[in-house]
């Protein structure tokens, strides 16, 4: 690149950075709209060896920016995605992740705001707001899948092209250049940077700090699959219910609205009261809420639909107030465990079977070495809080062991559990444990 695009580079971000001081008049007005949108995209992995590894497909993909002069708003969803494993391997679950289409509503929308100017009359003392829903995501967890991601990531084109952009930038870095050509290179990246910290970062005392972003991440209906084996039906599933996590920025008290009648009082005390604002919300921000409801964990034998839960419907909610002394509260409700025989053969298995299994395909490497020599990074210190306090409060834990195939076969709260402590039938178990067969008590 010539000095004299390095130039115009330059010239050009010191004018974007005094255009952005300059005073806007109309703040509604919409200076820039970019959407992109994508019906369906498929596309399907090959091994080196052009064996079929993995297929995902996306339907309905949407991205869209706007720019006001306040803020940018930026805004994703998608429809629809799927992720098959169509490798020799796959066994009875070809589907790794899939999406539960009994829910109404797109798989993913998701929406981030950046205000940009603090001058902004719907500026709401933070910089960057940030929403995101995720609706019914399956995930069918089997440890052969990851083995053949990492076998076709760290042995195949991937690494590959890793290598060659290591090399470039190697490259790049011996190759010498004249002193005016570096400081100008100096000069963009320090504008460059300047204007990226007056969006993201606000003085403090201490200096710049970044903001925790006003941030809702809503989740329902998340649920997770094991199977024992690729081979086999049986499996366990952990469903997640609903979360939520989220941090809201602290009201106004209602002492710091009242009018001042005179208007000499109304400029002495507004910059107090924009300040006392100011702090209120970053207060409010720094309290992250994290709830949790109606979890439960079930197994469902071969050849069967009916259900054994595990776990009953449980729930929790933490919070979290982050600062130099992290406070993490917690509670959790009745928390029930139930487990016969069968779902411990179940466990024994899933360890030697689904954990036990290796990639078909891709043969991974497990070792550090395979992108080559790692160069040496920069490390940079993080302020980490200087003190964690943790207190959670289970409203009970209990756990009921049953033999044979023995439990509940019907989704139930904890407490009700509670109630129904020792008053299960006890099933007898056909295909394993003959010696522990008992029968039922009348």
């Amino acid at each position: 690149m010539s000095p004299y695009t390095l130039k115009a580079i330059h010239n050009q971000i010191k004018w974007l950075i005094h255009r952005y001081r300059r005073p806007v008049l109309d703040w509604e007005r919409q200076k820039l709209a970019v959407a992109l949108s994508v019906r369906s995209v498929a596309a399907v992995l090959l091994t080196d060896t052009l064996q079929p590894l993995c297929c995902a497909s996306v339907q309905r993909a949407m991205v869209s920016v706007a720019v006001f002069p306040g803020h940018i708003l930026l805004r994703c969803s998608l429809l629809d995605v799927r992720v098959e494993d169509v490798s020799a391997g796959r066994g009875h679950y070809a589907s790794v992740l899939a999406i539960d289409r009994r829910d109404a509503g797109p798989f993913i929308d998701a929406a981030v705001t950046v205000f940009t100017r603090t001058a902004a009359p719907e500026y709401p003392q933070y910089r960057v707001r940030a929403e995101l829903n995720v609706r019914a995501p399956v995930v069918v967890f089997r440890w052969r899948v990851v083995e053949e991601a990492m076998g076709y990531v760290l042995c195949g084109p991937v690494r590959e092209a890793v290598a060659i952009l290591r090399q470039a930038a190697h490259a790049k870095k011996t190759q010498p250049r004249s002193e005016a050509s570096n400081s100008l290179m100096k000069e963009v990246y320090s504008s460059a940077l300047q204007f990226g910290k007056e969006l993201l970062q606000e003085e403090g005392p201490g200096g710049g700090f970044l903001e925790l972003p006003q941030l809702h991440v809503h989740v329902t209906n998340f649920r997770i699959v094991v199977p024992q084996s690729s081979e086999e039906e049986a499996a366990a599933t952990f469903e997640l219910g609903q979360i939520d996590v989220w941090n809201e920025a602290a009201e106004e008290k209602k002492e710091e609205k009242e009018k001042e009648t005179e208007k000499e009082k109304e400029e002495k005390k507004k910059e107090k009261v924009e300040k006392k604002q100011k702090e209120t919300v970053k207060e409010g921000l720094k309290r992250v809420h994290f709830h949790l409801s109606n979890l439960c964990v079930f197994t469902t034998p071969a050849h069967s639909q009916a259900r054994q839960y595990l776990v009953g419907n449980a729930s929790g909610e933490v919070t979290a107030v982050l600062g130099d002394t992290c406070t993490v509260r917690g509670a959790v409700s009745k928390l029930f465990v139930a487990i016969n025989e069968q779902q411990l053969d179940f466990i024994a298995q899933t360890v030697r079977g689904n954990l036990g299994e290796r990639a078909v395909c891709c043969d991974a490497p497990w070792s550090v070495a395979a992108f080559g020599p790692q160069a040496k990074r920069e490390r940079r210190a993080l302020r980490l809080p200087r003190r964690v306090c943790v207190d959670v409060a289970f409203d009970g834990i209990c756990a009921e062991f049953l033999l044979a195939d023995g439990g509940y076969n019907a989704m139930v709260s904890g407490a009700a559990m509670y109630r129904q402590v020792g008053s299960q039938a006890v099933g007898v178990e056909r295909g394993i444990h003959p010696s522990c067969r008992s029968p039922t008590p009348t």
